[in-house]
């Protein structure tokens, strides 16, 4: 079949992609948004250029490696559509803003986020650090992929690891929406701190990004200039997890990444303008979605024994 991708990432994963994309075009429509007049240049043209490879890759019989690189790219441009959008069109969906809970929970464990990105600020090194880890988690997700495909030729625990990163993906869409924030920033008034070396790092862009959605002043999604607007959970908690689960077949390279993962959540207090709570969600989220995934990879394996002659095993690509 043309259009039948290889188990490099699982069918799970795209049937997520699938429904999310679904809830967001629902919501589009029903709250007005419109697309650009650039939409083929920037989504139809990116999409085909991608899909069609991939599919062609497969259906030629190219080697699993080419597959797989392929699929992924694939797999990844689509995600980061469908979170793209569908943090912005599901937003503007205005359940109630939790900030007032989300604040309460720091006080009760006597935690002040303003006193915090005070310190911070006064630091010009602990600042840089800060910064630099949080605003590069992406380097280090790409990093452990590309390490997974050169070092270890590791096709199921990559697959495996797309997997953490799509239920990562639903978890944070559907916690967004439903407990939207608007972040410590505006609500805490940080601004009125002394920001220091810290400048106004991650306050710029989202919030008028997010007010737009919420008071339906702004129904076109951008082509450029996209703003991380989830405030609960913490998407730069779950992704640099991911990451570090990336490398854990790789001992030597899994604690210096799992140690850039602890600085980034750190980061995200006063750099993100996060909640603690928003981390100790994006925490329980990984953990989940890697117990889901093995659990789902002992039910498969327990189930593989009994599949009929001449089924395809996992991963199997034609040479």
């Amino acid at each position: 079949m043309l259009f039948k991708f290889p188990d490099a990432v699982h069918r799970h994963d795209w049937w997520i992609l699938s429904g999310i994309a679904a809830a967001s075009l629902a919501a589009s429509l029903a709250l007005g948004f419109s697309l650009p007049n650039a939409t083929p240049f920037y989504y139809v043209i990116p999409a085909a250029a991608t899909l069609i490879p991939a599919a062609l890759a497969h259906a030629r019989g190219q080697s699993r490696l080419q597959v797989t690189i392929i699929t992924l790219l694939v797999w990844l441009f689509c995600a980061s559509l469908v979170l793209g959008h569908g943090c912005y069109a599901l937003a503007a969906l205005n359940f109630p803003l939790q900030d007032a809970a989300f604040a309460r929970f720091d006080d009760a464990i006597g935690l002040d986020l303003v006193a915090l990105r005070t310190a911070v600020g006064r630091s010009e090194w602990m600042s840089f650090i800060l910064q630099a880890a949080y605003h590069h988690t992406g380097n280090q997700i790409m990093l452990g992929l590309v390490v997974l495909f050169l070092l270890r030729d590791d096709f199921r625990h990559l697959r495996d690891t797309v997997s953490v990163y799509s239920l990562g993906v639903l978890a944070t869409i559907i916690l967004s929406t439903i407990l939207p924030a608007i972040g410590a920033y505006p609500y805490l008034e940080m601004h009125r701190a002394d920001p220091g070396f810290l400048a106004n790092a991650g306050t710029d862009g989202y919030i008028a990004h997010y007010t737009g959605l919420r008071d339906g002043t702004l129904r076109a999604f951008p082509t450029t200039g996209w703003r991380g607007i989830v405030t609960f959970p913490s998407f730069h908690t779950i992704i640099s997890l991911v990451a570090a689960y990336a490398v854990l077949p790789v001992r030597w390279l899994f604690w210096p990444s799992a140690l850039f993962s602890c600085v980034v959540m750190i980061s995200t207090l006063p750099v993100g303008g996060h909640y603690s709570i928003d981390v100790i969600a994006g925490l329980a989220i990984f953990a989940a979605s890697v117990a889901w995934v093995h659990r789902r990879n002992r039910l498969d394996a327990a189930i593989r024994p009994s599949a009929p002659r001449g089924h395809a095993p996992e991963l199997a690509v034609s040479a």
